[in-house]
């Protein structure tokens, strides 16, 4: 049952500045416009001044403030009260769009009919370029082709221009994870452009003798090789497969136990084009015993045309877009 309470009413209500076309119940406040507020004793006729004491009554000196707050309080009931409203209902409307997403999507994954598709497959690079991989043991699906742009990303091209993008995955097997290497995607309703980075260091022990310079039995870390260059008074590099792609920044030399001069270092270290490291120790490395550690640093982004093939490396992706309506 709703209940409705009659009768007069017995607490103020602040009305702002004072309108003398207005007739006011009682106990309503107005203020004069320089400062002082008056209350109506009895329900009060339009026209009525300020100054008639049968019907107003001084109620303070001081409550600009408190017209002024009720002002505002007005201003948020009429004017952005209405505006939140709305904005709510907008948001509501999209949970209500994107909850019909969610039941299509949910509906496509466990083999009901959809809205959905499904595209998926593995990405690698071969003798040939990049493809999105298939044999006897690997599928793909609405992959259309796979493009290398280098450094600027993988285009993975789907095999029609789609709707709306639902959620997509990509990620790199255990041979590309092992050499610390990352990958995201940025997906449109045509393709998804994969980006992969590495910033991990990489790092091995070399040791060096009257019998030549080789690899340090008990640490040979991301190294695949090293030789020392007589010629050039060198020692040549070759780090492991895909342990460099770019290195372009050599962090530092920790030398171990050794009979170099005091003081010794290596001053000068170049980037092959062939993925090699040059060292120049500038001493025949021969004619002393000893080893030390060196590290170095790749350029964190990965150049897709770069990338070796011969290792059967794969990025694994995953996504799911609406279909056209047409």
């Amino acid at each position: 049952m709703v209940r409705e309470y009659v009768g007069a009413r017995y607490v103020p209500k602040f009305m702002g500045t004072y309108d003398a076309t207005q007739s006011y119940a009682a106990l309503c406040v107005v203020d004069n416009g320089l400062g002082t507020s008056y209350i109506s004793k009895v329900p009060t006729p339009a026209g009525t001044p300020l100054t008639d004491t049968t019907y107003w009554a001084i109620y303070g000196a001081t409550s600009g403030a408190i017209i002024n707050l009720q002002n505002q309080i007005d201003n948020i009931e009429n004017n952005e009260i209405p505006g939140i409203n709305s904005t709510v209902q907008n948001i509501s409307d999209q949970v209500d769009a994107n909850t019909d997403d969610i039941a299509d999507l949910q509906s496509a994954i466990s083999g009901g009919s959809s809205n959905w598709e499904h595209i998926f497959g593995v990405i690698r690079k071969t003798n040939s370029g990049w493809v999105a991989y298939e044999d006897s043991s690997h599928e793909s699906s609405h992959i259309d082709s796979v493009v290398s742009n280098g450094a600027n990303g993988l285009d993975i091209m789907f095999d029609k221009t789609y709707e709306k993008v639902g959620v997509g995955i990509c990620v790199p097997d255990e041979t590309y994870s092992k050499y610390g290497f990352v990958c995201g995607s940025s997906i449109t309703v045509d393709r998804a452009t994969i980006h992969m980075y590495n910033s991990r260091p990489f790092k091995g022990g070399i040791q060096f003798s009257s019998s030549g310079v080789n690899l340090l039995s008990s640490y040979e870390g991301d190294l695949q090789s090293v030789v020392w260059d007589s010629t050039n008074q060198r020692v040549e590099i070759l780090p492991k497969d895909y342990a460099n792609l770019n290195a372009h920044k050599f962090i530092s030399v920790s030398m171990g136990t050794n009979n170099l001069p005091n003081g010794y270092f290596i001053p000068k270290v170049t980037f092959a084009g062939d993925h090699k490291i040059y060292l120049y120790p500038q001493v025949d490395l021969t004619q002393y015993s000893g080893w030390f550690v060196v590290s170095f640093e790749n350029e964190p982004t990965i150049d897709f045309d770069e990338l070796p093939y011969d290792i059967n490396s794969n990025l694994w992706f995953d996504c799911w877009m609406k279909k056209p309506t047409t």
